[in-house]
């Protein structure tokens, strides 16, 4: 699969879009349950190019602090203990690369979708 990448020109501030080939994103979804104030991630795809987002309560949350340990896995502190979800993408570049498989988690999709409840008005006499 070949990797379709977005840069940003240096020169001009323009973007572009470019190959990468041998490369792959792998996407993966961790329910943390038990509440804790850290959260250690192990992905064994021996890479630390890694975006990262947290869910708690479906709400998109910015933690205290990410830190990569090594090429296999990452920390995720807060400042008082929690449980939720974290989705993550790795990228593995190289000849042949393919994303190793993790435990699946049930997906949570974060809405703000709200349903109206309609209430018929009473019929005049």
């Amino acid at each position: 699969m070949d990797l379709k990448r977005w840069f940003k020109s240096k020169t001009d501030g323009s973007n572009f879009l470019s190959e990468d080939t041998g490369s792959v994103i792998c996407a993966y979804e961790f329910t943390h349950i038990p509440v804790s104030d850290e959260w250690v991630i192990n992905h064994d795809n021996d890479s630390i190019i890694l975006a990262v987002q947290v869910f708690i309560n479906n709400e998109l949350i910015e933690p205290d602090e990410i830190t990569i340990n090594n090429s296999n896995t990452f920390t995720i502190n807060f400042s008082i203990p929690v449980s939720g979800v974290v989705n993550f993408l790795v990228l593995k570049v190289g000849t042949g690369v393919i994303c190793n498989e993790i435990t699946p988690t049930p997906t949570i999709t974060p809405t703000n979708t709200v349903t109206p409840t309609i209430t018929p008005s009473p019929s005049a006499p």
